[in-house]
């Protein structure tokens, strides 16, 4: 098993809005709190309203108490990177088992336990919980190594893309510089 992975991810913006913005869809699973409290911070006037850039939003992001009409393009926009790492950090995850069975079915999948954080000066990391936190510790003994995820967001206008690499790390604690 190659104990280094990349996976990338490009999310359209206005598709993932769309989704977000219907009655039961699966987006209003796939954030957890932290998360929808990180979108929530950007207001309206620190861009557009959703109403705004697109169409056919509906009122309502279930238990989120967040309502698409207040989300501003940029709380959309932070999501759907949120999301785009999500699914990149699966992609890099799968590589390192190319050739086998992936650990976990993709049904398998609590996307919740896949959270994106940001450190106090909005540097993103990953942070694992549940069956996801036990698998992944399961491919660390695998490759005889911990891994260090490495996380990239970004978003212009319609696209949202994150970027993750993963590589074998002495500790997960922070590194010195001096």
């Amino acid at each position: 098993m190659n104990p280094a992975a990349i996976g990338v991810d490009l999310v359209d913006v206005a598709s993932f809005g769309e989704q977000l913005g219907q009655d039961g869809s699966v987006f209003h699973r796939v954030f957890t709190a932290r998360e929808w409290n990180t979108a929530a911070r950007f207001t309206p006037e620190q861009g557009a309203p959703a109403s705004e850039a697109s169409e056919g939003l509906s009122t309502s992001l279930a238990s989120s108490g967040l309502s698409m009409r207040s989300m501003s393009m940029r709380s959309i926009q932070s999501l759907a990177a949120r999301w785009a790492a999500k699914e990149a950090f699966i992609k890099a995850w799968s590589s390192l088992y190319y050739g086998r069975e992936d650990p976990l079915e993709r049904d398998q999948v609590n996307w919740a336990e896949i959270e994106v954080v940001n450190d106090r000066w909005g540097r993103p990391s990953l942070r694992f919980h549940g069956a996801i936190a036990a698998a992944l510790k399961q491919t660390e003994r695998e490759i005889s190594a911990s891994l260090t995820w490495l996380v990239s967001l970004s978003h212009d206008g319609n696209y949202a893309i994150a970027w993750i690499h993963a590589y074998p790390s002495e500790s997960h604690s922070s590194k010195d510089f001096s």
